[in-house]
């Protein structure tokens, strides 16, 4: 019995020797961390026991999306070159996808097989995507524009396409409408063309990498109107009515479906105020405006219509004449076109383009052939008296009978007559002060003095002043001239024509 179980003994502790010195047991390896993370490499390496690094046959990294990574995968790479194993040991992973999550081990194999470190991760960076910058669009028609974008960086990947985004909402993109120009970085100049006229668009420079796809800054951009409108001056201007001339001409595709005259008494009147329509299509079109307010101002101007819009041409204005001229009405000023204005004040007629007045009695007007006559008897004067205005002229008229009487109107008729005289050698000249009698006189220096003028005598025909430095004026209604001496021995010198014309 005693024998039996030393023997058993003596088995057991062969077997336990053997396994102590068994050459097939794995190697130990640890998992070191991972460095120079890129968008597309990594470095990790691994550290085996001193004891181990005799019996390693190959030590290296394996790498995966998925979690326990081996090395049947193909992502593996040894870490042994030309025959020498170094510990620790370190690999450099390529070909990775950026921004993405990667699990990595060391490994070792010996004669035993394949023994694993522990796992790491890591995530690798994002690509970076161009820089790019959008320049203000140029050459801009009804149906094209011209836009300059620069790729002034490229990223972390080559630029495989750029261009231009366009649209009629802020912030376009590729997914909408586009055109390409190029690769690469730097400057360059996209023309779009079938662009709608008379529409706003907004644009941006683009570029793309395997990062992805970057934008410039917004600009915007209107194209013009294919449609050209132009407004004449108004003619034929009645009380009621008046005609106006339009040109409309085109360069573009779109017909002309409407145009004619629009008018109001502001600025800027639209085809929703009042409007005359008159055809379509282009050239030069007439039109008269009817329905007119007497005496009034209006704004207008011609207007063409195309698929695209409402063109509207320069604006001008004119006043319709008046229809009736009241006898005496206090405080009213009227315009009568090309005379400038005037009051009719107590019966007194005031025009302030010619600074004369004249005060009638018995005064009766009526309208022939386009002309006031305004006709009465003249206050002081014993024969009647016959005032023409005509509407549309730059000049007045009047019959005059008899002799010059009434200081006060004397004195209206000079101070409103030598208003503005020049005379002498410079430009120095008379302006009234806002009385009959004080004047001031501007040299050409631009200095002012004072002067008092007092009438002196008067014949048939003329009046004459004197100012209190000893100069004459005279006055001639005969000749409708103002003469003028500067001493009171001097000659008299013819300086002014009466501004109007005369009906003897």
């Amino acid at each position: 019995m005693m024998k039996r179980a030393w023997g058993v003994f003596i088995v057991l502790l062969i077997q336990l020797v053997s396994c102590t010195d068994d050459p097939e047991a794995l190697l130990t390896v640890a998992t070191d961390q991972v460095e120079n993370i890129s968008q597309t490499h990594a470095s990790a390496g691994g550290t085996l026991k001193s004891s181990d690094v005799g019996s390693a046959l190959d030590v290296g990294l394996v790498w995966s999306t998925d979690p326990s990574p081996d090395i049947s995968l193909s992502t593996t790479i040894s870490a042994i070159t030309g025959g020498t194993l170094t510990n620790p040991f370190g690999a450099l992973m390529t070909g990775l996808t950026p921004n993405t999550t990667y699990y990595v081990r060391a490994y070792v194999t010996g004669s035993a097989g394949t023994s694993y470190g522990n796992q790491l991760s890591f995530t690798t960076l994002a690509d970076v995507v161009p820089g790019v910058e959008t320049d203000p669009a140029t050459n801009i028609l009804y149906n094209s524009a011209s836009i300059k974008g620069v790729v002034f960086s490229s990223g972390t990947a080559d630029v495989t396409e750029r261009g231009i985004v366009y649209g009629l909402s802020e912030h376009p993109t590729i997914t909408g409408s586009k055109k390409e120009d190029g690769t690469g970085t730097g400057a360059f100049t996209t023309v779009l063309n079938d662009l709608t006229e008379n529409t706003k668009y907004f644009a941006r420079a683009y570029a793309i990498n395997i990062g992805g796809t970057s934008y410039g800054n917004e600009i915007s951009f209107s194209t013009p109107s294919s449609l050209t409108v132009t407004t004449t001056d108004p003619s034929k201007i009645t009380y009621n009515s008046a005609t106006l001339n339009g040109t409309v001409t085109s360069v573009g595709p779109s017909p002309v479906t409407e145009r004619g005259i629009v008018y109001g008494l502001s600025e800027h009147p639209t085809t929703d105020g009042n409007k005359v329509a008159n055809g379509s299509g282009v050239g030069t079109f007439t039109t008269i405006l009817n329905g007119l307010a007497e005496n009034t101002k209006y704004v207008v101007r011609a207007y063409a219509v195309n698929a695209y819009g409402t063109v509207y041409g320069n604006e001008v204005s004119f006043t319709s004449r008046v229809k009736a001229l009241p006898t005496s009405y206090l405080g009213y000023w009227y315009n009568l076109n090309g005379t400038g204005k005037f009051i009719i004040e107590n019966d007194e007629i005031i025009f302030a383009d010619t600074y004369i007045s004249y005060i009638y009695d018995e005064t009766s007007i009526s309208l022939v052939d386009d002309v006031y006559k305004v006709s009465g008897r003249r206050i002081g004067w014993p024969n009647p008296v016959t005032f023409s205005l005509k509407q549309g002229a730059d000049t007045n008229g009047l019959t005059i009978g008899s002799t010059i009487s009434s200081q006060q109107s004397v004195w209206r008729v000079v101070g409103r007559t030598v208003g503005r005289v020049t005379y002498g050698t410079g430009s120095a000249s008379l302006a009234f002060n806002g009385t009959f009698s004080t004047w001031e006189e501007t040299n050409d220096a631009g200095e002012k003095l004072s002067w008092v003028l007092t009438e002196t005598g008067r014949d048939n025909w003329a009046v004459y002043i004197s100012r209190d430095d000893g100069a004459r004026l005279k006055i001639d209604l005969t000749t409708k001239s103002i003469f003028f001496s500067p001493t009171a021995q001097d000659v008299m010198t013819k300086l002014h024509v009466l501004t109007g014309w005369f009906n003897e």
